[in-house]
């Protein structure tokens, strides 16, 4: 990923031919957080800088929901979900995120992209997998023609969780017979994984951002188990060119 300035905003971005995506990060303190009258400039603030038409996003709810943004209709939180999908141009949609997986999908040749937010809830509930789906079966996509990048979050060499959390990971068949934990310490990122090579994503069209929301040094990242209630949140969004 790379670095760049955008205004007052630091991104991590991801170069793709037919989609833009990024990250914000925590430079300067910018947080995000829609219900927030600073979260609520920042996205207007990125929203003018990328020059895009329309904003589109959640009220998170930590489900396996998924929503679809219509052409015409914006989304500022006020409809409940964690899963969004568009096909409308000058669009942006994104997720919010503090530890939690922000994960973009995209099909350029059906030009359908989606945001998903993937905390330990959603993920045991394969929300991602669930997306694709139907991105499938609604508007024709093809798996292998699938392009997915997972964003910053909480890695297993920071994640640790209940024993309790584990098992019930591993009572699911999808990560069964999977190393997707190292004692306690869980990889929410390997269980995403597994949910796309079920679904038939390729691997070679998955991209990570290797950065630990907890433990990176190099980049300031907003991370919810560093800071608790005071944690700010980062957006990670995407958009058809």
């Amino acid at each position: 990923m790379k670095e760049k300035m955008l205004n007052d905003f630091q991104i991590l971005t991801y170069e793709d031919s037919l989609v833009e995506l990024g990250v914000t990060t925590a430079f300067n303190d910018a947080s995000f957080k829609f219900d927030t009258e600073e979260g609520r400039n920042n996205l207007t603030k990125l929203k003018n800088a990328l020059q895009v038409k329309k904003i589109c996003y959640l009220k998170q709810i930590h489900s396996d929901k998924i929503i679809m943004a219509s052409e015409g209709v914006e989304l500022h939180g006020q409809v409940e979900g964690d899963s969004l999908i568009t096909t409308s141009i000058d669009t942006m949609i994104g997720v919010f995120t503090a530890d939690c997986i922000p994960v973009l999908i995209w099909d350029g040749n059906k030009k359908v992209i989606a945001a998903v937010h993937s905390g330990w809830k959603g993920t045991f509930d394969s929300i991602v997998k669930k997306t694709i789906e139907v991105m499938i079966k609604d508007f024709n996509c093809d798996s292998s023609s699938i392009k997915v990048f997972i964003g910053p979050h909480i890695r297993q060499c920071c994640y640790e969780v209940s024993e309790e959390l584990i098992d019930k990971f591993k009572k699911n068949n999808l990560y069964a017979e999977q190393d997707i934990n190292n004692g306690r310490y869980l990889s929410l990122e390997k269980c995403i994984e597994m949910q796309l090579k079920y679904i038939g994503v390729n691997k070679d069209n998955i991209i990570k951002s290797g950065f630990c929301t907890l433990c990176e040094k190099d980049t300031k990242l907003h991370s919810y188990r560093k800071d608790g209630e005071h944690s700010g949140r980062m957006f990670t969004y995407i958009y058809l060119k």
